[in-house]
């Protein structure tokens, strides 16, 4: 009898040890993986026009603007939706004058909302795309998103810059 409680408990303790060790390497894969996915670099150079329709589908833009994604970057999102994006996108034959001035303003005759929401973005768009001149006369901007209480926490903005055939694509929400 003493020998059969012997043998169990090697068994059992060797299977319990089993499976201790295959539910610890699965916990430490799940955090590792789920580390990894929210701080990685979201930086893509390479994309197609389904990744960025959504900036050319208004505003006297289309399709046959589109010429390529030359940089994507999308910060991973917090559950309070926290986070910011910024695109480059090469642009071909967009002719300024059928740009919808309801749509698209200059730094003459924009709102001073987008001023404000400019200064909040520039911070963003000093870390991920050259210097943008928003006083340059090429330079057009179609604010998507601005939200603002005493101050502007989240705003996206279009900004194309005719002297270089780019439009930008920059979103900060706080």
């Amino acid at each position: 009898m003493k020998l059969s409680f012997q043998k169990f408990f090697k068994i059992f303790f060797i299977l319990w040890g089993i499976i201790g060790t295959c539910a610890v390497i699965g916990i430490v894969g799940c955090i590792v993986s789920i580390y990894s996915y929210l701080f990685q670099d979201h930086t893509s150079h390479d994309g197609d026009f389904g990744d960025v329709s959504f900036m050319f589908e208004s505003g006297g833009m289309g399709k046959p603007n589109f010429e390529k994604v030359e940089y994507r970057y999308d910060s991973a999102r917090s559950f309070t939706g926290y986070g910011d994006s910024v695109y480059i996108v090469k642009t071909k034959n967009v002719d300024v004058a059928r740009l919808d001035k309801n749509f698209w303003f200059t730094h003459q005759t924009m709102h001073p909302v987008i001023s404000e929401a400019i200064e909040f973005l520039d911070g963003i768009a000093q870390m991920h795309v050259p210097e943008i001149d928003f006083d340059s006369d090429n330079i057009y901007i179609a604010p998507l998103y601005i939200r603002k209480y005493n101050s502007v926490s989240d705003a996206s903005l279009l900004v194309y810059d005719a002297e270089n055939s780019r439009i930008y694509y920059l979103n900060l929400n706080l």
